[in-house]
């Protein structure tokens, strides 16, 4: 029988991060007068000015410009941008089981049947109304260390890494449904929720399809979608993980690497079906992050960093529901205008 400390840790742990998005009237009403065409009034957007954020002494997050938003908070189709509630989900239990193991001096099967005592009903409570599951312990983490000393080593199984992997960068289907059949819809609704992704009553990031096995969980209430967002929701998310907030530091960087994947990117290497570089003044992306979604229309949830001559600029940029033409003309006059007020 495994003896472990009277304080169980919880497996969502809330988040100590906040972002603040200071809106600036300039970065406002430029943003408003794109925004106003009727072609795109029925998407979601919210970009986000990254170039000069900062840090406040107690770690949270300011200095960033809202930079404009259309239906930030309506909560709509995501198609496979989803995929990150996942993986988000996966980092949050590999991070929290080792504080939940920590002490508990007992052989590794009976480590798993103690956690999973005390989490279940905190998991099965924070899935509301989906499906009451349950993460398969053993199929995601490998644990390792002395069953004497309770001092434990988590990570990833090396199956589970795979799939997780081409799940993000590739946008695998078959990928998907094994992580988020051994996650349970349970533990990514709680993880969505302690890390303000998704709301009652406002929305936000959800996940509660399997991508083709069939297994599906309740639909998003607002939008009576399986794999939804907001474009508020995504950009917190892009936030967070761009300044190694999201989860842990380590955790973050991690995702940055799996998060290879976004329109917008591939269109900064090509315009009208001719390398960017054929144009003056070319523009270089330094560096990006992002996920890509095709679905009843076009997604895309990506950071970028891209110069102009010796001009860097860096921002978040959400965009759902769009046309693939309306997306990339979009995100043109978008990235157009950031580099104008700086």
């Amino acid at each position: 029988m495994a003896d472990h400390p009277p304080f169980f840790p919880s497996p969502f742990p809330p988040s100590q991060n906040s972002v603040s998005l200071v809106s600036t009237e300039t970065f406002r009403q430029a943003m408003s007068d794109l925004l106003r065409q009727p072609r795109f009034a029925r998407m979601g957007v919210a970009a986000v000015d990254l170039t000069k954020a900062a840090k406040m002494p107690d770690g949270s997050l300011v200095g960033y410009s809202t930079f404009g938003a259309l239906n930030p908070d309506k909560t709509m189709n995501a198609a496979s941008v989803s995929k990150v509630a996942a993986m988000t989900a996966a980092f949050r239990l590999r991070d929290s089981f080792p504080l939940a193991a920590k002490g508990i001096v007992a052989p590794v099967d009976d480590l798993i049947l103690a956690v999973t005592s005390e989490w279940k009903p905190i998991v099965e409570a924070a899935g509301g109304s989906q499906p009451k599951d349950f993460p398969r312990l053993r199929e995601i983490l490998s644990i390792t260390g002395n069953a004497g000393t309770g001092k434990w080593t988590v990570r990833f199984q090396d199956t589970f890494w795979h799939h997780m992997e081409d799940m993000i960068v590739w946008s695998d289907n078959k990928s998907a449904s094994y992580c988020i059949q051994a996650l349970g819809y349970s533990f990514i609704a709680g993880t969505m929720k302690a890390e303000g992704l998704y709301e009652e009553g406002r929305g936000g990031l959800w996940l509660s399809t399997d991508y083709g096995k069939g297994k599906e969980g309740r639909r998003e209430p607002k939008s009576g979608i399986h794999h939804a967002a907001s474009a508020a929701a995504l950009a917190r998310l892009l936030v967070l993980i761009d300044r190694d907030a999201l989860i842990t530091p380590s955790s973050s960087k991690t995702m940055r690497y799996l998060m290879q994947n976004s329109w917008m990117n591939e269109e900064f290497k090509t315009s009208d079906g001719k390398r960017r570089s054929d144009r003056k003044p070319s523009r270089y992306t330094v560096d990006h992050f992002g996920k890509l979604g095709v679905y009843a229309g076009y997604q895309d949830a990506a950071v970028f960093s891209r110069t102009d001559g010796s001009k860097t600029v860096r921002y978040a940029l959400a965009m759902l529901g769009g046309s693939h033409q309306n997306l990339v003309a979009l995100g043109r006059r978008i990235d157009d205008l950031i580099f104008e007020m700086h």
